[in-house]
């Protein structure tokens, strides 16, 4: 299982009576298209005084999803989410809501492979592993960090510079 719960809040949001017409005559930064953002401008808020010209408008949401492995390729989750959006700047309308979504997720392989049939995640550590070498040729020794793959467990060799990849391939081994 894993769980998040947060909260958002923004201070001065405008409220959307507009006590003053600051919404009515484009008095504000996202009123006309020359402001650059057309869709999905911020929304108001609607204030529990109406006569307030802004408020602070806050969220709170809280998730969890629950994955259950029902084969080796198999896996289960549920989503369940509590949306609190209570001034409706979010969403345009104050409310709560609650949400609960139902995946299947399903592996053909299990394993990630490339097109040329090799197993993908030993290709990139190779590149990364390559690359470093050619970073690090000619320049003083220091201590490196190299990933690699060995009993298919994911290891960390901590080399010098100056070691060759062939000795760094007998650690290995």
């Amino acid at each position: 299982m894993a769980w998040e719960t947060y909260t958002l809040s923004q201070k001065n949001v405008l409220n959307v009576t507009d006590p003053l017409g600051i919404i009515a005559n484009g008095g504000f930064p996202f009123s006309t298209a020359a402001s650059g953002i057309k869709f999905n401008a911020p929304n108001f808020a609607q204030c529990s005084d109406p006569t307030a010209v802004t408020c602070t408008a806050r969220v709170f949401a809280s998730l969890q999803y629950w994955s259950y492995k029902v084969t080796p390729m198999d896996n289960i989750s549920l989503r369940l989410e509590y949306f609190h959006d209570e001034q409706g700047q979010r969403t345009t309308v104050a409310t709560r809501y609650a949400e609960v979504g139902l995946g299947w997720q399903h592996w053909f392989s299990p394993q990630v492979r490339d097109s040329a049939g090799g197993d993908l995640l030993q290709v990139l550590q190779r590149t990364r592993l390559q690359r470093q070498l050619q970073r690090d040729a000619g320049s003083p020794p220091q201590q490196v960090l190299h990933g690699a793959r060995r009993n298919g467990h994911h290891l960390a060799l901590l080399t010098e510079r100056t070691q060759s990849t062939e000795s760094m391939v007998r650690e290995l081994e």
